[in-house]
């Protein structure tokens, strides 16, 4: 992916493997890309190394889950990532419907423009 963001995520359960890591990491590219860390609700900053469109109503931008930062234990989860005018709103494990290549890019997809 080169250069990308990191998306914590916090989580009720820890690390499945270790137990202790309670905060999931997602990488994804969109926006500035500068190894920013993000969560829910942050808006996202634009300006350097952009990926995507700035001010876009809702994107879904695909992320990919890093390993328990305690334990190396493996995360082989896919998440969706839905931002709205910049601000990041939501993220789930990816249920594999959307299409992220149909629209020429290769992690994002303008659902509303």
């Amino acid at each position: 992916m080169g250069m990308y963001n990191i998306l914590l995520l916090d989580q009720v359960e820890g690390c499945p493997q270790c137990g202790l890591g309670k905060t999931r990491y997602v990488q994804f590219g969109f926006g500035a890309l500068a190894l920013k860390e993000y969560r829910v609700g942050d808006d996202l900053e634009w300006g350097s190394l952009d990926r995507g469109e700035p001010g876009l109503r809702h994107v879904a931008v695909f992320g990919t889950g890093l390993n328990c930062v305690d334990c190396d234990y493996g995360c082989d989860d896919d998440f969706r990532i839905d931002v709205k005018s910049d601000v990041i709103v939501s993220a789930v494990v990816d249920d594999g419907t959307l299409d992220y290549l149909s629209q020429g890019h290769h992690y994002w997809l303008v659902l509303e423009r």
